[in-house]
């Protein structure tokens, strides 16, 4: 038989042969993948190069609001919970009425008593309410790329460098835009209260969330965007902001 013209050595020989090949290949697969999924995060966060985040140069803060959004995700899963945690969402749908037209002047005592002086609507704006954390970058720079063309401008609260009250910046932000979306993915309270805000200045708001196990049950009753990947996210985007900016185009002809 074949077998017996090899000896053991040579047997030996023979696997570890074998299993250093099968050793380059898997280091080979391993590297590929390595590079593909760089090249991937590198695809998606090329929509927000060159932008300065603020929040980054505050560990701290991202470190806390880390351990603040897991902690909110552990308190809010009743309904009595959510409500004591989040009443101003949930307050805002009882109250909200009709959604300002466009280029509308905004006020309301909750903004006075934010001094936050009267704003106006601005058409091209979109500003995004999300979580100051490595791990939204991505969901960010895809929100940025799906508009990219556009002619609108797509914010988000750290892009400028505020020294005092980042509140007061925010809901300037909040009040003086066209359309709000909401990344809702991490449950991070401060969205949470942010988007509490836009629904009760009664602004045009598309939350965005990758399953409905994201989702706090009261607002599970709410349209929400639901997306797979990262183009899925970009396409459902551009379909709903696109309806809305449409609007404006057929009310100029």
């Amino acid at each position: 038989m074949i077998f017996d013209r090899f000896s053991l050595s040579d047997m030996a020989s023979l696997i570890i042969a074998f299993s250093v090949l099968m050793g380059v290949l898997l280091a080979y697969l391993v590297v590929m993948r390595i590079l593909r999924q760089q090249a991937a995060a590198q695809h998606t966060l090329r929509s927000i190069e060159g932008r300065e985040f603020y929040s980054k140069d505050e560990a701290w803060r991202t470190s806390l609001e880390r351990k603040i959004a897991d902690l909110s995700e552990r308190l809010t899963d009743r309904a009595d919970e959510f409500y004591n945690v989040n009443h101003l969402i949930v307050d805002a749908e009882k109250i909200s009425e009709k959604l300002p037209k466009r280029g509308a002047v905004i006020t309301s005592p909750f903004l006075d008593a934010m001094n936050v002086p009267v704003q106006q609507i601005e058409d091209d704006l979109i500003f995004v309410l999300t979580p100051f954390e490595k791990q939204e970058e991505a969901t960010f720079a895809a929100i940025v790329e799906a508009f990219q063309n556009w002619d609108v401008r797509v914010l988000r609260g750290d892009e400028e460098n505020i020294a005092s009250n980042i509140l007061q910046h925010i809901v300037r932000l909040i009040a003086r835009a066209n359309v709000i979306i909401a990344n809702i993915a991490t449950r991070n309270p401060n969205v949470m209260y942010e988007l509490g805000i836009a629904q009760a200045l009664g602004k045009k708001v598309i939350i965005v969330a990758k399953t409905m196990d994201d989702v706090p049950f009261d607002l599970a009753h709410q349209r929400i965007l639901l997306y797979k990947t990262r183009d899925d996210l970009v396409s459902k985007l551009r379909e709903s902001v696109g309806g809305i900016l449409l609007s404006k185009t057929q009310s100029e002809l």
